[in-house]
């Protein structure tokens, strides 16, 4: 085994420590209502998973903004950021897990190339690392979408609608949220 193949396992390890140490599984959350990580868990995470699959196109900064915006509360951040939430879409998709990601964009990230956890489900995402792999993969896409390099604004805008529809009001929420993550509330 190479030095790489030692970071991520190392890597590995300590993802699946974070995950067990801040959060209740996703099956025994389910019947106690949301479990919560806090602001600093969350970053340990998106940082863990950021650098363990070389997802470097973006911050751990951004993805905890992210999830602050999709399960927390962006005007109480010290209540934590839910890690089993499950929202309904429009035309009955679901947004599933700390990222609030949609099984089918997880799919797509998986399809693409994003493989390591597995073909995702709605009961895969619910765990931690898994909705966050699968988010941190899809804002990795977001930065170099049809062969361009995006920014940050970019990538936030069209996180919640896609490429396509980029969403102001959602940059604003972010940008709220990026500042609690940074300064605090």
């Amino acid at each position: 085994m190479g030095i790489d193949g030692i970071f991520a396992t190392i890597a590995a390890i300590l993802i699946a420590v974070l995950v067990e140490q801040f959060a209740t599984p996703a099956s025994a959350a389910s019947s106690t209502g949301p479990t919560r990580m806090s602001i600093a868990q969350v970053e340990s995470l998106a940082a863990a998973t950021i650098n363990q699959n070389g997802l470097n196109t973006i911050s751990p900064t951004m993805a905890v903004s992210i999830a602050l915006v999709e399960s927390g509360d962006i005007n109480n951040p010290a209540a934590g950021i839910a890690t089993n939430a499950i929202r309904q879409e429009t035309g009955g998709r679901e947004s599933v897990g700390i990222m609030q990601t949609l099984v089918s964009t997880a799919t797509q990230m998986y399809d693409m190339g994003f493989k390591a956890y597995g073909p995702p489900t709605k009961q895969t995402l619910l765990d931690p690392a898994v909705s966050m792999y699968f988010g941190c993969a899809y804002l990795a896409w977001l930065r170099t979408y049809a062969g361009t390099f995006h920014t940050d604004d970019f990538i936030v805008q069209s996180y919640n609608a896609g490429p396509a529809n980029p969403d102001q009001p959602y940059l604003v929420k972010y940008e709220i949220a990026l500042n609690n993550v940074e300064y605090g509330p």
